[in-house]
């Protein structure tokens, strides 16, 4: 069995969605200063790095993040690459014949960089070609799912997709794997980070 963490670290001086907050990070407590204990205090937004959205995000009345079915994500899972398109739209995932209740993770030149000058995203047209083959969840290596931001959140979450973003797939190969991407389970919280994994069986 191999795993491979496809999660980006969260650190002072990420990248972020635009328009989101740095994470600030504090020493609290520190043994070298004669505590008991090392304690980092963070300061940030739930959307850091490899995170899950939950329908909230968007959706004034959606579920929120402790309300979502984990079967969405945890479970077996495949990873498409697109290349190097500018935006995954419909003609870029029609190749990959998504399945009906696939989890579908999808490979970008987003994971070549880890501050992306453009951030290759899902558009509308992308967003309701793999609502149509009815795919369970969506994961994708760019801070947003799509652009425009809105209707593409609106109709991912409003279909109960599982939306996973800020992955890094960039020493992953296509193929078959087991995803293990469970969120932080923050109450009355409308996204978490997690800790996104690929197990390779």
């Amino acid at each position: 069995m191999k795993i491979h963490d496809i999660s980006r670290p969260i650190y002072d001086g990420m990248y972020v969605y635009p328009g989101d907050p740095q994470p600030k990070f504090k020493l609290d407590k520190s043994i070298a200063a004669g505590d008991l204990y090392n304690l980092t205090l963070l300061d940030g937004c739930v959307h850091l790095g490899a995170h899950v959205d939950a329908p909230r995000h968007f959706v004034a009345d959606g579920d929120l993040i402790g309300q979502l079915d984990l079967e969405n994500l945890v479970g077996e899972c495949r990873v498409v690459d697109v290349g190097e398109v500018d935006v995954v739209d419909r003609a870029a995932l029609e190749k990959f014949a998504p399945k009906k209740g696939e989890r579908l993770l999808i490979k970008t030149k987003n994971s070549d960089s880890t501050h992306p000058a453009h951030e290759v995203q899902i558009d509308i047209s992308g967003a309701l070609y793999l609502i149509d083959c009815g795919v369970r969840t969506v994961g994708v290596d760019g801070q947003s799912v799509g652009t425009p931001a809105k209707p593409v959140h609106d109709a991912v979450l409003g279909a109960k997709m599982g939306v996973i973003e800020g992955l890094n797939l960039k020493s992953v190969e296509e193929g078959e794997y087991f995803l293990f991407a469970a969120p932080v389970n923050i109450r009355d919280a409308e996204g978490a980070p997690c800790r996104a994994l690929l197990i390779e069986r």
